[in-house]
């Protein structure tokens, strides 16, 4: 067995409990502050979502109005989604 010298018990004795407080104290602020950034992402996520939510019912409760197949071919040949996700699609017309 290994023989301290004085001085190197009592940096042990004052070094190890000050570690051992600090890594408590540290991993108790860190996992309260995740927790709070988990809050808060959940309520910006219920912000957005709100109103999105109020505007589809509200836009659900009025009819829309009906185009028939030969009117709307003649608008647009080519569909919104047709133009934004295929690239090699030419929408100029």
């Amino acid at each position: 067995m290994t023989k301290y010298s004085l001085r190197t018990r009592m940096m042990i004795l004052i070094l190890a409990p000050t570690l051992l407080i600090g890594l408590l104290l540290s991993t108790s602020f860190v996992v309260h502050r995740y927790n709070e950034l988990q809050e808060q992402l959940v309520n910006a996520g219920v912000n957005i979502i709100e109103p999105l939510v109020v505007a589809r019912r509200v836009r659900h409760d009025f009819p829309r109005p009906r185009i028939d197949q030969a009117a709307s071919q003649s608008i647009a040949p080519l569909s919104f989604r047709d133009c934004a996700f295929d690239y090699r699609v030419r929408c100029a017309e």
